[in-house]
């Protein structure tokens, strides 16, 4: 757009979310650039930690979510504003209901497109949390199992491997063609 602007346009008639540019999503229409809409924008809003509680901090709850609206209300003294997005999750979503919402960014790696999956926000929001699991752990548990609180980096990890392990078999792990 001019003057530094960018303008997002609203999803073709068809469109999948989370295709992220994949052929054959966009209801039947060809796909050329990169296109504004395969931008996905969701909130996952952390609940108060328990020293926040004990401190008496967030009493007023200044965040209100409404998933089903897809929105949150921001609160401060007499002032809000409600903010839509494109999925809103809720307390209760853990995170495997945040890694369900960006997998297909990782089938569509495995077919070639590129994908990123950003967290963006301030200081001990939770995004570390979201993107690896809990502090100290690396979403495995001691067996070599996945962890229940894996974040979206361990299970994608995880995902892109057991995908591409059918299209290894057979190839030789040393480089070079050295046998």
């Amino acid at each position: 757009g001019a003057g530094g602007k960018v303008v997002l346009k609203p999803a073709p008639a068809g469109y999948r979310p989370g295709s992220q540019g994949r052929p054959g999503t966009t209801g039947g229409r060809s796909q050329g650039a990169a296109r504004a809409d395969h931008l996905r924008v969701m909130v996952r809003v952390r609940p108060r930690l328990g020293t926040e509680a004990q401190l008496g901090e967030g009493e007023a709850a200044p965040v209100q979510i409404n998933p089903h609206a897809k929105s949150v209300r921001v609160s401060k003294g007499q002032m809000s504003f409600d903010v839509t997005f494109d999925k809103v999750f809720d307390a209760p979503d853990n995170q495997s209901a945040v890694y369900n919402e960006i997998k297909d960014a990782v089938k569509n790696v495995l077919d070639g497109y590129n994908a990123c999956v950003l967290a963006y926000g301030q200081t001990n929001t939770g995004k570390t949390h979201t993107m690896l699991g809990p502090m100290g752990s690396l979403g495995i548990t001691e067996s070599g199992n996945l962890a229940d609180d894996a974040g979206i980096i361990p299970r994608a990890m995880a995902d892109l491997f057991t995908a591409s392990n059918g299209k290894l078999k057979g190839a030789s792990p040393q480089r070079g063609g050295e046998r």
